[in-house]
């Protein structure tokens, strides 16, 4: 009996996971091979990129907390009696 081909919805929903590395090797082996049978899945993986990249650059220059900052914050939790 053959493996039932995916569909294309299926691998479209993988995409995401598949450019951020959180794919298990069957899984990006899958969209691997339908990135170069599909233009159109290529297309859309170079905008998930763009919007990747977009997306770590606003965080990038967001300020966050220092590391000082979220240790009192644990110490904080920490502190509160459990119920």
């Amino acid at each position: 009996m053959t493996a039932e081909p995916e569909l294309p919805n299926e691998i479209e929903a993988l995409l995401p996971w598949y450019a951020t590395g959180r794919l298990s090797p069957e899984d990006r082996a899958k969209v691997a091979a339908a990135l170069q049978e599909r233009a159109d899945l290529a297309g859309q993986m170079r905008f998930l990129e763009e919007v990747r990249q977009a997306t770590i650059g606003i965080n990038e220059e967001l300020e966050v907390p220092s590391d000082a900052g979220w240790d009192r914050i644990a110490a904080a939790i920490a502190a509160e009696p459990r119920r």
